[in-house]
């Protein structure tokens, strides 16, 4: 439900175009870079919100040991919680590609087309750097013109705009190293089990009706139509960048916000299996790190952990101080 509320809001920046006449060179020059921007991650979101409509629909149409039929039995025998998952596809660190190369969850990527915003399709390494190149270029024009404007959005607005930049730049860290990634579909009950599983008049043991159970959730309908005077482009896209296969200037990007109330929705889980990769990122910009625990000692092995020991014999070692604080009982000079 929160991607297809990121889809509406990328898609009316993506079609709406502010004048931008009073506005200095670098403003103007942003506000003319957003509605590509914005498109542009508005395919990609839309690309995994189609293939979580996919898990959903094969999680529906299973009958076997990860379908629908042992969920809806599992909660009639047990009285699972609401809140409970059941994981549709999994893309972990396992198996190795050509040169030996650990795969991890990279095939994920090629279900949701990532690479499908650039000019070229083949997967050679310069052109995995690029595409992921783009799509950072691309958040930080989002970024820099949500900042730019948060006064005059709605905090909702804003907050699902944060979620988005958070959203991304998971994506393109889990792209770059999908060796320490796992990524899973999972599906779960639209507000409650009882909705799901079709028993949503079913009554508790009091010959009442549960009045604490989750109402279930309805899609967002299709936004409202922007003044034809502030449009890029109609509401069947035609901008350029929509090279989306043979459909290219005839594509809809608000088909899914169709306003229904499905019995289950589907979720995408991205785990980082290794705190050494952000770790890695702040030692980057950082000339000291200093790490404080009381609970986490030994120390030495958690730079370890964190990929924090020297990285030659020749480098100083790192101090470890098992008692920093001076003892209560020492003698004050």
């Amino acid at each position: 439900f929160e991607l297809i509320e990121m889809i509406v809001l990328l898609n009316s920046h993506a079609m709406k175009y502010v004048p931008s006449s009073d506005k200095d060179d670098d403003d103007k020059e942003l506000h003319e870079k957003m509605p590509v921007a914005a498109h542009c991650l508005l395919i990609l979101i839309e690309s995994v919100v189609k293939y979580l409509r996919k898990s959903k629909t094969r999680f529906e149409k299973n009958e076997g040991a990860n379908g629908v039929t042992k969920a809806t039995n599992e909660y009639q025998k047990f009285k699972c919680p609401d809140n409970k998952e059941w994981e549709v596809s999994y893309f972990g660190p396992f198996g190795n590609g050509s040169g030996g190369k650990p795969v991890g969850c990279h095939n994920f990527f090629r279900e949701i087309n990532f690479e499908n915003p650039c000019t070229n399709t083949h997967s050679s390494k310069q052109h995995q750097t690029s595409c992921v190149d783009t799509y950072t270029s691309q958040v930080e024009i989002f970024e820099t013109f949500i900042s730019s404007s948060r006064r005059e959005a709605s905090q909702q607005n804003s907050t699902l705009a944060d979620r988005i930049v958070t959203f991304m730049n998971t994506i393109c860290n889990a792209y770059r190293l999908s060796e320490h990634y796992y990524i899973s579909s999972v599906v779960s009950a639209n507000g409650n089990l009882d909705f799901a599983t079709g028993n949503e008049d079913q009554i508790n043991a009091y010959g009442q009706v549960n009045r604490f159970r989750k109402k279930p959730k309805s899609i967002v309908q299709n936004p409202r139509p922007i003044e034809q005077d502030q449009l890029v482009s109609n509401r069947i896209c035609n901008l350029k960048s929509c090279n989306i296969g043979v459909n290219r200037g005839c594509v809809s990007h608000d088909e899914l916000c169709d306003g229904s109330m499905p019995q289950w929705e589907a979720s995408l889980i991205i785990n980082l299996l290794t705190p050494a990769v952000l770790m890695g990122q702040l030692t980057k910009t950082c000339r000291s790190v200093v790490l404080a625990s009381g609970s986490l000692a030994p120390i030495s092995s958690l730079c370890a952990e964190l990929n924090l020991l020297p990285p030659s014999p020749d480098a100083p070692p790192i101090e470890v101080m098992s008692n920093p604080m001076p003892s209560s009982n020492s003698d004050s000079e």
